[in-house]
């Protein structure tokens, strides 16, 4: 993996599981599109279109089983199951949106920008790592399903609280633009207008409300999984690092809601400790 390592990245040095290797490609891979887009915005616009391009030509050669990029060739070694991947077309569609300096219009479509981040790489991994359990048919696969919405939900809020300035430079602002133009942020003068001063109770009333809706459903997710047999969580403990470890970023952010580092969704080791505790107790 690459020294940009996400929490999801963490959260996978503790995937005690024989498809470990795919599921750090799989984040790994999710790390490089964010990383496409930032640069895009910031450096090559056109640059970063024709890479989007080939990164799609590339989905088609995997699911193809004749993918070309080292990442994507250990994802098809490991894990060749035909559709496995079909889910992160959406993810390219979001990046292609955030190219554009697309932002979400409201709550709602903020909800469907959650999925497309986080959900499709989400519900890809669960898929790499418990096939059966997220089969159709399978009793699991719907509860599996509804827990992955909520949890995109919930990292998705997370993702756009934190340092909500430079990612709207960067292309990635989360933060619907209905809510930003009812506290008197007008599209036109954004991301400049969400640093000024004049705006900033109710940036920090925004970005509460937000941090409210992702606690709501990191806090539904958590009771979705708790009612997941122990024999499907034990083959996803990376998932219940991944859940521990958002909840413990929530609470950062709760804590300096217009002042967060844009790496407050990294772990520090303690919470990473305590996020695995939390997974070992999960699945018991």
């Amino acid at each position: 993996m690459s020294r940009n390592l996400d929490a999801a990245g963490h959260a996978c040095l503790f995937a005690a599981h024989p498809r470990a290797a795919a599921l750090r490609a799989l984040y790994q891979w999710s790390v490089v599109i964010d990383e496409l887009v930032a640069n895009g915005r910031t450096r090559s616009h056109e640059a970063a279109h024709h890479k989007l391009q080939w990164w799609q030509e590339e989905l088609q050669r995997l699911n193809a089983g004749k993918p070309a990029h080292p990442l994507t060739r250990e994802l098809h070694s490991i894990a060749g199951e035909p559709g496995l991947w079909s889910e992160l077309p959406e993810r390219l569609e979001l990046a292609a949106m955030e190219l554009a300096g697309v932002a979400p219009d409201d709550q709602a479509a903020a909800s469907r920008w959650d999925w497309r981040r986080h959900g499709t790489v989400q519900w890809t991994a669960l898929r790499l790592l418990a096939p059966e359990a997220t089969s159709t048919g399978s009793e699991s696969a719907m509860a599996l399903r509804q827990f992955t919405e909520q949890l995109a939900v919930g990292l998705g809020r997370l993702d756009a609280c934190t340092a909500p300035l430079q990612q709207a430079r960067q292309g990635r602002l989360g933060l619907p633009l209905e809510a930003l133009e009812r506290r008197g942020m007008a599209l036109n003068e954004l991301p400049e207008a969400l640093g000024a001063t004049a705006y900033a109770d109710g940036m920090a009333a925004l970005i509460l409300e937000q941090l409210a809706l992702a606690d709501h459903a990191l806090t539904l997710a958590t009771t979705r999984w708790q009612d997941l047999p122990s024999t499907v969580r034990s083959q996803l403990r990376h998932t219940a690092v991944r859940l521990a470890l958002a909840r413990s970023a929530m609470k950062r952010l709760q804590q300096q809601p217009l002042n967060s580092p844009a790496d407050a969704l990294l772990p520090p080791w303690r919470s990473l400790w305590a996020a695995w505790h939390a997974a070992r107790r999960a699945h018991r």
